[in-house]
């Protein structure tokens, strides 16, 4: 089972206007709420990539197939 959480500041979108020194606030619940969905029943799975050096300890279980 997967999940994936939204938190709530992904509801609100800041875009910045530089040349007129404002910025503007907006609402996008369902584009956070749709981004989620997408992710939970996507057949990709998401890729990690770990660099280790000698000595350093294995990888926990929860990150194994």
């Amino acid at each position: 089972m997967y999940w994936q959480y939204a938190p709530y500041s992904d509801n609100y979108v800041t875009q910045t206007n530089m040349a007129a020194y404002s910025s503007e606030t907006s609402f996008d619940g369902e584009g956070a709420i749709t981004s989620a969905i997408d992710y939970v029943v996507s057949d990709e799975y998401p890729q990690l990539y770990i660099f280790q050096e000698h000595g350093d300890s294995d990888l926990p279980k929860i990150f194994s197939n």
